[in-house]
């Protein structure tokens, strides 16, 4: 699988952490069409944040489609809208603690998602239309870091 993380990865902006970086390792992925990496260290200053351990993971998975489908073709050899889709995924899964009503601290997982449905034939007829969508992505969410992150903790977007 040719997608990547180099180690270590820069984080961010976001409220609390002051030039975040993650130090990762290889780990083993869920699938066999994933790579997944695991942090194992923390650089600038993240008060209160964990590299992953047994009981709170801190993972990063890139998965590619198991199988990538064909562009269908009917009789006159013309393009079928319904070739499908082929579906990448990124994710990212942290350990946190929750509390309780009787104030007891417990961990679950977070996960977070981002999954990409590229119609099939799209790479080879419009490569550059998919590499802008996905910059446009990764544009957003890394200058809305912060207030991505202070929404989803405050409530307030």
């Amino acid at each position: 699988m040719t997608l990547l993380a180099t180690s270590p990865v820069t984080g961010a902006p976001a409220t609390g952490l002051t030039s975040p970086t993650f130090t990762l390792a290889a780990d083993k992925a869920p699938t066999v069409n994933a790579s997944q990496w695991v942090v194992t260290a923390l650089g600038g200053t993240q008060t209160n944040v964990e590299a992953s351990t047994i009981g709170q993971p801190f993972t990063l998975a890139a998965f590619k489609p198991a199988s990538f489908k064909p562009l269908a073709v009917n009789e006159l050899g013309q393009a079928v809208r319904t070739s499908g889709r082929d579906v990448w995924k990124a994710n990212v899964r942290k350990g946190v603690a929750t509390s309780t009503q009787s104030g007891t601290a417990l961990t679950e997982i977070m996960q977070i998602d981002v999954i990409f449905n590229v119609p099939v034939g799209a790479p080879d007829a419009d490569p550059t239309s998919v590499r802008a969508a996905i910059s446009l992505l990764a544009g957003w969410l890394w200058t809305n870091s912060i207030d991505i992150g202070d929404a989803i903790v405050t409530g307030r977007a």
